[in-house]
């Protein structure tokens, strides 16, 4: 049976890969993109939009 985490970024499940042998504990996030995105969606949470009247 292999591996899987869930990606920190998109919540995505991830399968081991040869590639992440050497550090599968270490690995947190699925590819590039959600690893230069880790805080977005946090950052997304936080903000709040005013509407002017």
């Amino acid at each position: 049976m292999k591996d899987t985490k869930i990606c920190q970024t998109c919540k995505k499940p991830m399968e081991y890969r040869k590639k992440w042998r050497n550090n599968w504990d270490d690995v947190k996030y699925c590819g590039e993109k959600c690893r230069r995105n880790k805080n977005a969606k946090s950052i997304e949470g936080a903000r709040t939009v005013k509407k002017s009247n």
